[in-house]
């Protein structure tokens, strides 16, 4: 029914939580690394055995494009290494991806940041949801989901939360991820 898609790279410390929390849920698990050094591949075999290399050459969709290509359901839902899900409803979940067909839905995510006063969130409805035969991903850096056909879509609000820390490193950790790009 449904694949989740993640890439990675060097996410030792946030791959288990985000696979973990889709455990339950019966998606098959697709991780795409692009060229981690740490252990961030091995914590991802403790949850799935759909584990790819992806030569890094700076490019995110690509990257992104690859592990849906990895999927054997006909929708995925992307997620970040860094993302986790909080909530879902699968029931409802299936129910809208039969009744929006050719549609993109988009997830809850709460960014969690660390301010001055203490952990901050910020909610957005992003596109991550989407039949891999009719969508894909463009766009180098701020890759975004495109209909394959070029032509626009509509977006359904589905039933999904995630949390998501990438916004909440410390003042080194920030600098490295820019410069690694």
């Amino acid at each position: 029914m449904l694949s989740v898609c993640v890439i990675t790279k060097n996410e030792e410390h946030n791959i288990a939580r985000c696979l973990k929390s889709f455990q339950k849920t019966g998606f098959e698990l697709i991780v795409a690394d692009t060229g981690s050094t740490d252990q961030t591949k091995k914590a991802a075999t403790e949850y799935t055995d759909h584990i790819y290399d992806f030569p890094w050459y700076d490019d995110f969709s690509a990257a992104k494009n690859f592990a849906i290509s990895k999927a054997a359901h006909p929708y995925v839902m992307v997620i970040d290494s860094d993302e986790y899900l909080q909530q879902i409803d699968r029931v409802q979940l299936e129910k809208m991806i039969a009744e929006h067909p050719g549609e993109v839905g988009r997830i809850r995510r709460i960014n969690i940041i660390s301010g001055k006063d203490g952990k901050q969130e910020n909610k957005e409805w992003i596109n991550r949801i989407f039949a891999k035969e009719s969508f894909h991903y463009t766009g180098r850096i701020h890759e975004q989901v495109t209909a394959c056909d070029e032509k626009e879509y509509r977006t359904y609000e589905a039933p999904v939360v995630s949390g998501h820390t990438g916004y909440d490193l410390p003042k080194e950790e920030k600098r490295q991820k820019r410069c690694a790009i």
